[in-house]
């Protein structure tokens, strides 16, 4: 849960999505590509259909929480 601001209504859920690939190669650390408003399918599916089919090619490896909606995109 984000919440950088009080009071503000939201219910304050992101979606965190971060490139481990520099980490796992042992060339750098971990960056982060985004956190998107929400914590949802639509949130994480929206967000890879937006960069493109090239991109969305080039995963390999999804880590992720528990939650099944995350899974849904992914795959």
């Amino acid at each position: 849960k984000w919440k950088h601001v009080r009071g503000d209504g939201s219910p304050g859920f992101v979606t965190v999505i971060v490139d481990l690939t520099p980490l796992v190669d042992g060339v750098g650390s971990a960056r982060l590509l985004d956190m998107v408003p929400g914590r949802s399918a639509d949130a994480f599916g929206d967000w890879l259909d937006a960069r493109g089919g090239t991109f969305r090619h080039r995963i390999r490896v999804v880590t992720m929480d528990g939650f099944t909606g995350y899974a849904k995109a992914a795959t």
